[in-house]
């Protein structure tokens, strides 16, 4: 009698059920190698999420860590509006509920202010004549004339160039460079370095400095040769404007082409200065000394804008005419306040007997008087004029 000996399963079989072998150790099977039994356990699947979280959820960041990271994301927001009004402030920009309308308004009311004012003393000035034989009266009424179609001649030079000439970007590199240090707004940084260098650009091609426009460029007091420099660099600079970094072109744009500017801007403001000082103290009244600075005030105006191819912007605007109707104020009421003050320095210092006294009075008086309304009007004009040049300037501060 044979004995049947079982069949060792084959090798696909061990490999098809090995885990129910395993499981029920009673159940007969084949017998399992060293190798089978150490086989290692399957790699674990990796979790998704937080432990017993659902699949699909997205992960949920806990209370605490949430809250911090809404503050820095709201410190972060904060920090940049701080920023950019800034930036905002440094360039002279109107802020968001000035615009253009309610600009266009003021303007005009800011610039019938300085009219009320020599209007005021028009009628003191035309009382001032009644007194007066016929011929002096009729020949203070034509300067009376004259001097309003001038006023109104320089204001109306004024108002074309504002509203005809680009407006000054009046670019802040030290607002520009902080918004650098900050990573999430370099970008905007750059893109404001290179919106400037483009307007520059701009500026540098219009700049009139060849065929008829040359003459007007040399009425402001630039020479033939400085003109023909000016040229040059305005080559040299917009050939440079693809090859140098943004930041060593405005540098560029600062020392070889703005520099000359200034100092024409600066040259005019002196002349400027001078006249209305030597004409207020002529000046027999106040609306004639008045008149003379507002005149004066609105050519000196439309001169720099006419040297930087400019206009200011909206904040400028307001800065400069509320500047000419002070200074129209002061220069109505500059004699009586310097006739005033005169006379109680000259009586206090008055000795010797009364005749001598009553001559030194009048003579040193009225040329202290005279000499010192002068003075104070061209201080203001100049004041004006440097206000005119910190707004119209292209770059608000020195670069080197």
């Amino acid at each position: 009698m044979t004995v049947k000996t079982p069949r060792p399963p084959s090798e696909q079989e061990n490999r098809a059920a090995p885990e129910e072998w395993v499981a029920d150790p009673n159940q007969a099977g084949p017998a399992l190698t060293d190798k089978q039994t150490s086989r290692p356990a399957p790699a674990p699947e990796p979790e998704l999420g937080m432990p017993n979280q659902p699949l699909g959820q997205a992960e949920q960041v806990p209370n605490g860590k949430s809250l911090l990271l809404d503050t820095r994301a709201r410190q972060n927001a904060e920090m940049e509006e701080k920023v950019l009004a800034n930036l905002q402030k440094q360039t002279g920009r109107a802020p968001g509920w000035l615009n253009f309308s309610w600009l266009k308004h003021l303007v005009l009311g800011l610039c019938g202010l300085s009219l009320v004012v020599l209007a005021t003393q028009a009628l003191s000035f035309i009382s001032l004549l009644q007194g007066l034989p016929d011929w002096a009266r009729y020949g203070g009424y034509g300067l009376m004339g004259l001097l309003c179609l001038l006023v109104l001649w320089s204001l109306g030079r004024f108002l074309i160039s504002y509203m005809l000439l680009r407006q000054s970007p009046r670019i802040s590199l030290t607002a520009l460079r902080s918004l650098e240090q900050r990573a999430n707004l370099r970008q905007k940084a750059h893109d404001l370095l290179k919106d400037a260098q483009e307007q520059l650009c701009g500026l540098l091609t219009d700049y009139p400095l060849k065929g008829r426009k040359k003459k007007k460029t040399q009425a402001l007091g630039f020479s033939d040769e400085e003109i023909e420099q000016m040229a040059k660099v305005r080559k040299h600079l917009l050939e440079l404007a693809s090859e140098e970094s943004t930041e060593a072109w405005l540098m560029q744009f600062e020392k070889t082409f703005l520099e000359p500017l200034d100092q024409a801007a600066k040259k005019r403001i002196t002349r400027r200065a001078w006249l209305v000082s030597l004409k207020t103290a002529a000046a027999p009244s106040g609306f004639l000394s008045a008149a003379i600075v507002v005149i004066n005030a609105y050519q000196l105006m439309n001169e720099l804008c006419a040297i930087y191819q400019l206009r200011t912007g909206g904040m400028g605007t307001v800065s400069i005419l509320l500047r000419i109707f002070v200074n129209a104020f002061a220069a109505s009421q500059m004699e009586e306040w310097m006739d005033q003050a005169t006379q109680g320095i000259i009586g206090t210092a008055a000795t010797g007997t009364d005749a001598a006294a009553a001559f030194f009075k009048v003579l040193a008086g009225g040329i202290m008087s005279r000499a010192a309304e002068g003075g104070a009007n061209a201080f203001l004009l100049i004041r004006l004029g440097a206000a005119g040049m910190h707004y119209l300037r292209p770059l608000t501060e020195k670069t080197a």
